[in-house]
């Protein structure tokens, strides 16, 4: 399982005269913006170090933020410390758990 410790949402800012650029390109007469408007930073966490998963989630999730924010660059911070314990989870978030 992943846990997510914090999410960053960071709007760019444009460098003066690029307001009016356009950044895109046609794919199969699409057109697709290719312009970075910002970026999403995650700090996540896995439930165990040997976590059979820690392979596929963080990139799952880092693609489907990409998916939602595709004009944002997606960068996902593993982060191996706190070791995340079931002590973490407030009382009533735990309690809605196993309702």
């Amino acid at each position: 399982m992943g846990l997510i410790y914090s999410i960053q949402i960071i709007p760019g800012t444009p460098t003066e005269g690029e307001e009016n650029e356009e950044e895109s390109y046609r794919d199969d007469e699409v057109l697709v913006n290719t312009r970075i408007e910002g970026q999403i930073i995650i700090d996540m966490t896995l439930t165990t170090p040997a976590c059979p998963a820690a392979d596929y989630l963080p990139n799952a999730a880092r693609e489907s933020v990409q998916i939602m924010y595709p004009n944002y660059e997606v960068i996902l911070n593993l982060i191996r410390e706190p070791t995340w314990t079931v002590a973490m989870i407030k009382d009533e978030d735990l309690k809605k758990m196993f309702e």
